[in-house]
């Protein structure tokens, strides 16, 4: 019968079969075309903002961030001398690639590098400017420097971000079987094994949070993730300064001798507190127990203590007297999110105030600036604009970004510092040569990374522009930014091993795996898979 019917329809089956994949093949080839159209508009975009630069300096007026950056995606210009009475200066920039000079001129020695920047190659450049008139050409020498030109962010083909909700179970999974962490559920201690627990207040507030996020995912192993999440919080407790010093319920930021503890025994970095007092309130949103409440406002109470009248703190102090370590300050965005979640979450308004003095320091400094100073326990205090990153400025833009729908004046405010993050840390391709005294040629592509001091790819560095460009998506509803973040999203997965690890640094010198890098990774995964709100990303 039904070979009967079929020879009898045979040709109308065929017609409709030819149809169905005609019209299947037209939709993918429709896609096919706009996506590529897409992906074409979008590099033509990003190279004509690469010819806008970043925050330019100007004598007298706005700073110039840039004295010791080394590499540029969009148009610099430089704090290079003004001579007396000339007619112009003379841009002179010679490609280490083509062996050609690219010239212009202009009125001042300090305007960006746009007119000859499209042209230039990707690749190491020699730049002069020199002071002219119209008798006797150059009579001085401005200024000079080298530099690096980076490539824009391009794309051969446009595909929506597409979230694999299995890569944050497998890391999680891979996080929660390492034996360094299920040493937490003996309730000993940290295990001696694993060298980075010399940063207590950073490492084993990581385990905390992770475990948390796994329970999530793992709901059979809810009391094994938290008896692990509570044994290790008990530990940084009973660690921390006691209520009568000056630093009181602060967790200590170096234990040991390995790495940089050794050096910094009797110090706490300032900042790092706040991420140990989120996850304390993590964990008491999960257990209900009020000690870990306790603990998150014995660090607040401290906070409010330390604080400067200017609004924020010194990066780091003295345990035994509170006192400064060295003149530095603090971005306290960290801290900012972790008072403002205690007002907000927890009806304590007794930090909003400080908070908001802090937030102010924050747009009056940084945000004019930009001198975004890391505050890292395991890299050196530095002079201004010697060690600028990327995380503390990434966390004020998705700060300002958050807010925008009451104050849409921070969005200008908030694109420009993103711009200065993927100009001074995202590596879209081919980086430099070299980079901390080794070659780059093992670099995984796109990247980003950390600090002037680690000029290395960084999964933490990964995730946290990936979270800040998607959210400016949010926001702002631009392609451009949903394409970035897809991008490093595809690369992040990409990294992923077979057992779930995401390794921290994304090239071969790479050593030592940071737990606190991957928790980074787990909450930003989570956050895509859930596109919740973002007061995670806290750290």
């Amino acid at each position: 019968m039904k070979r009967a019917y079929f020879i009898k329809y045979r040709k109308k089956i065929a017609f409709a079969v030819v149809v169905t994949a005609g019209l299947v093949g037209a939709y993918f080839f429709v896609s096919y075309m706009n996506n590529k159209k897409m992906a074409e508009q979008l590099s033509r975009q990003s190279i004509a903002e690469s010819l806008l630069p970043v925050k330019p300096g100007f004598k007298g007026l706005s700073p110039f961030w840039n004295t010791y950056s080394k590499r540029f995606i969009y148009a610099p210009s430089f704090d290079f001398k003004e001579w007396g009475k000339v007619k112009y200066y003379r841009y002179t920039a010679l490609s280490f690639v083509d062996k050609r000079e690219y010239i212009f001129e202009a009125k001042t020695p300090w305007e960006p590098l746009s007119p000859i920047w499209k042209d230039l190659p990707v690749g190491d450049v020699y730049l002069k400017v020199e002071a002219c008139d119209n008798t006797s050409g150059p009579v001085g020498l401005s200024g000079e420097c080298k530099f690096y030109k980076a490539a824009p962010f391009s794309i051969s083909k446009y595909k929506p971000l597409q979230v694999n909700a299995t890569v944050n179970k497998k890391l999680l999974k891979y996080i929660y079987t390492l034996a360094h962490v299920q040493h937490w559920a003996k309730g000993k201690g940290p295990d001696p094994e694993y060298s980075l627990y010399c940063y207590p207040s950073k490492t084993i507030a990581a385990v905390i949070k992770t475990m948390l996020l796994y329970s999530g995912y793992f709901p059979e192993d809810l009391g094994k993730a938290l008896s692990i999440a509570r044994n290790a919080a008990d530990y940084l407790i009973s660690i921390s300064e006691p209520g009568n010093t000056p630093l009181a319920y602060w967790p200590p930021t170096y234990s040991g001798t390995q790495y940089t503890a050794k050096a910094n025994q009797g110090n706490i970095m300032v900042g790092i507190n706040a991420g140990a007092g989120n996850c304390y309130l993590d964990l008491y949103d999960a257990t209900k127990d009020r000690k870990y409440l306790d603990a998150a406002v014995g660090i607040a109470d401290t906070y409010l203590k330390t604080q400067l009248p200017s609004g924020t703190w010194y990066v780091k102090l003295k345990i035994a007297n509170a006192q400064p370590f060295a003149s530095n300050l603090a971005t306290p965005i960290s801290i900012v999110n972790f008072l403002e979640r205690l007002s907000s979450d927890y009806k304590l308004e007794k930090y909003r105030y400080s908070a908001e003095k802090a937030f102010a320091w924050i747009i009056e400094n940084p945000v004019r600036t930009f001198n975004w100073e890391p505050q890292y326990e395991d890299a050196p205090i530095a002079g201004k604009y010697e060690n600028l990153t990327m995380h503390d400025p990434c966390s004020v833009a998705i700060y300002l970004l958050n807010h925008a729908v009451e104050k849409p004046e921070y969005i200008p405010v908030a694109m420009e510092i993103i711009r200065f993050v993927e100009d001074q840390f995202v590596v879209w391709k081919d980086p430099m040569p070299y980079a901390a005294n080794k070659s780059t040629d093992s670099w995984h592509t796109p990247s980003v990374l950390e600090q002037y001091f680690c000029y290395i790819p960084i999964d933490a560095s990964v995730s946290k522009m990936l979270a800040t460009f998607y959210i400016a998506y949010e926001i702002l509803n631009e392609p451009i930014y949903l394409a970035k973040a897809t991008a490093l999203y595809n690369a992040l997965i990409k990294k992923q091993q077979e057992d779930g690890m995401i390794p921290t640094a994304w090239y071969r010198y790479a050593s030592v795996w940071w737990i606190n890098c991957a928790m980074d990774d787990a909450i930003v995964l989570s956050f895509l898979e859930n596109r919740g709100r973002f007061a995670d990303m806290l750290f």
